[in-house]
């Protein structure tokens, strides 16, 4: 003997299975997303360790100044000098292989304005020895006038690594120069 079997299948049920496939589905893609981003996050640690930066030299001392201004404050256009006195107070001979600059947005500090040009060096400074370096640099005229995050960074190596100090790591501030001309001029040549 031959059975039948008759399923009736109602909306209800339609209705029912299909939110727990979507649910399924969900969870399917959310545990797959956790797992690419713990991938991720896995990857770049590793790449961060691989990839260190060099870190300052105890014992290499710094101080800059400004010597053109007093308040921070930059003419848009205009050369900007930092000095920087270095003093070895380790028990290496280094040698100072260039400074650099950048400015960078006061909001996020990972966004890039400007990189100013690398100054070569060159300079070799024995266990005691200090010396000042002339660090010029020139912010967009097109910029905004408005506060800018700047940071300038020394590179030099002992015998053994390489090094960074940062010697600069603070806002300014940017204006607009004066301007030369003068309104009764602008209309006399009219």
């Amino acid at each position: 003997t031959t059975t039948t079997t008759t399923i009736t299948i109602t909306k209800t049920m339609v209705s029912s299975l299909a939110r727990v496939l979507l649910l399924a589905s969900c969870a399917t893609l959310l545990f797959v997303s956790a797992q690419d981003d713990a991938a991720a996050q896995e990857a770049a640690q590793q790449a961060a360790q691989e990839q260190q930066m060099p870190q300052a030299l105890p014992g290499i001392d710094t101080v800059v100044v400004f010597p053109d201004v007093s308040d921070n404050r930059f003419a848009l256009g205009g050369i900007g000098k930092l000095l920087i006195g270095v003093k070895n107070n380790a028990q290496a001979t280094i040698n100072i292989t260039a400074v650099t600059g950048s400015l960078q947005s006061p909001f996020d500090l990972a966004y890039y304005v400007q990189n100013f040009t690398a100054s070569e060096i060159g300079l070799v400074l024995s266990p005691g020895e200090s010396a000042s370096i002339l660090y010029p640099f020139m912010p967009y005229h097109s910029l905004d006038p408005m506060m800018f995050h700047f940071s300038s960074m020394m590179l030099y190596h002992d015998s053994e690594e390489y090094h960074i100090s940062t010697v600069f790591n603070q806002t300014i501030e940017l204006f607009e120069p004066a301007s030369d001309l003068d309104a009764k001029e602008v209309f006399t040549f009219s």
